[in-house]
């Protein structure tokens, strides 16, 4: 059972993920052992977990959401051969159908492209956009590109504010 002050504890490193002893044994006004003593007792009750996400953006990387829309006289089954093809670039990382209202239909994806960023991300989708609309021919080859550049902030922060 966590207790009033294991929640300020917890509440404190939420707040900020990467903060050492010293500064949580500020934050909390008590001594760095104290706090030092309070994490550790934490993760022994399994009330507070540590786990590794790489910063993409230190990497120079960015991860940047997509979305190929197509009109709805497409077959879901062309839709899923297009969806198919795209998995096979190395640069999408999560691909996902979905219908995008009663016309169209949507392949969402995640890419994660090197250094150069936006223009990468610019020049794939533009060459994809080129081959999707010789597989469902002149007539169906409206294809249009969004795009949304992640913003990563540190896990505990307010992620909810970057999606």
């Amino acid at each position: 059972m966590v207790i009033e002050m294991e929640k300020e504890t917890i509440e404190a490193i939420m707040k900020q993920p990467n903060i050492t002893d010293a500064e949580l044994a500020k934050v909390l006004g008590i001594s760095r052992s104290g706090a030092a003593k309070r994490r550790k007792n934490l993760v022994a009750k399994n009330a507070l977990q540590f786990f590794a996400a790489p910063d993409l953006g230190r990497l120079s990387h960015d991860l940047m959401s997509g979305l190929f829309g197509f009109s709805a006289a497409i077959a879901y089954k062309t839709v899923e051969k297009l969806a198919k093809k795209l998995l096979k670039d190395r640069n999408f990382l999560v691909l996902w159908i979905r219908r995008t209202g009663a016309n169209n239909w949507g392949i969402e994806f995640l890419y994660c492209a090197a250094t150069a960023g936006k223009e990468d991300f610019d020049r794939t989708t533009e060459n994809w956009r080129g081959v999707l609309a010789k597989e469902v021919g002149p007539e169906l080859s409206r294809i249009d590109v969004g795009s949304r550049t992640f913003v990563f902030r540190m896990l505990g922060r307010d992620i909810n504010s970057s999606f």
